[in-house]
């Protein structure tokens, strides 16, 4: 069972979000990608400056630190990506209103569907 939290800005239920709580792997394997994919300006920056710093480090001391570093970002990223997506909803006005369980995302989102119909009614 998963949980995913429902986002929805007001006013407009038909923008609602879905985050799926727990690890990102696509966080973890496409970190800035993903980042870009999903609108995260900000953090994309603030990645690409670590980035940017881990690789002054690794010309600066050994590349093997340089890349244990980007692993232990990209796990970090993998850790936290999805509590660094629903930040950055909360920043465009979305506001965290339910939790659903489901066995995957397309369950969740017709569990979502329904809720949104039975509310308009």
């Amino acid at each position: 069972m998963r949980f995913y939290t429902v986002h929805l800005r007001k006013g407009a239920p038909e923008d609602a979000v879905l985050v799926k709580d727990g690890f990102s792997w696509p966080a973890l394997l496409f970190g800035p990608f993903w980042m870009a994919y999903r609108r995260m300006w900000r953090e994309l920056i603030v990645l690409i400056a670590i980035y940017a710093g881990i690789a002054a480090i690794g010309t600066a001391l050994s590349g093997q630190i340089a890349g244990w570093l980007d692993l232990l970002v990209a796990l970090l990223l993998g850790f936290e990506g999805n509590a660094l997506a629903r930040r950055a909803l909360a920043r465009k006005g979305y506001e965290e209103t339910a939790v659903i369980a489901a066995s995957g995302r397309d369950e969740a989102e017709l569990r979502l569907a329904r809720a949104l119909t039975a509310m308009e009614t």
